[in-house]
């Protein structure tokens, strides 16, 4: 592909000078777990697409490392890198769109944002049972909203310090949890990516902002 960029290999560049990669953890688990294997992927990205992800990592912090580059690559769909159309929402089941659809469109509205920067929205059943159904012992384990391990927050109306230190300390709680997305729509970027940071002890996974066509990580 012509300006794009190839690439391959565990820590190397692609035949067409592409950066290199230090390889994400990601896959392999059900609900994308940290402790994935690690896997290499190899193809062309469009340059424009390249662009993206090196302007998420840079995000609000001013500042990227190859590695965060090659995470947000990593993030996003193959088909989407190589120049392909936006990846639509998908539902783990019939009655979880339904559920969306009808009680939390604000967050269908944020996944397809996402969309637009190539990350894809696989919504799931954001909770599990631990142990039998009948067993008073056992109980309900959190998950992510999103497959691959991301949490959507939404955030429409005046929020404050304790409001974002409450959704990444519950985050945190989610067994399978390694990013928050807020869809900023309330505070500042700057006031919001400040609330994040005097809460960063509360999660320890990456927070991104989106807001309108930007989004960008804050830790």
């Amino acid at each position: 592909m012509v300006g794009g960029a190839t690439c391959s290999g565990e820590g190397g560049s692609g035949d067409g000078g592409g950066i290199p990669m230090a390889r994400a953890r990601a896959g392999g688990s059900p609900f994308g777990l940290r402790t994935s294997p690690r896997f290499t992927w190899e193809g062309e990205i469009a340059s424009d697409r390249l662009e993206d992800c090196e302007a998420t990592a840079v995000g609000y912090r001013g500042w990227a490392g190859e590695g965060d580059v090659s995470t947000e690559i990593h993030s996003r769909d193959e088909g989407w890198l190589e120049g392909g159309g936006e990846p639509a929402a998908s539902f783990e089941t019939a009655s979880l769109e339904e559920e969306i659809r009808r009680r939390r469109p604000q967050e269908l509205r944020t996944a397809e944002r996402l969309g637009r920067h190539g990350v894809r929205a696989d919504f799931v059943i954001d909770a599990v049972l631990a142990g039998d159904a009948g067993d008073s012992r056992a109980r309900r384990i959190g998950l992510a909203d999103l497959s691959n391990g991301y949490e959507l927050k939404t955030l429409s109306q005046a929020s404050s310090f304790s409001t974002i230190d409450g959704y990444l300390r519950r985050a945190s709680k989610k067994l399978n949890a390694i990013a928050v997305v807020f869809e900023n729509g309330a505070l500042g970027d700057a006031e919001l990516a400040e609330f994040v940071e005097g809460a960063r002890r509360r999660f320890g996974g990456r927070v991104y902002i989106l807001e309108g066509e930007r989004y960008g990580r804050v830790r």
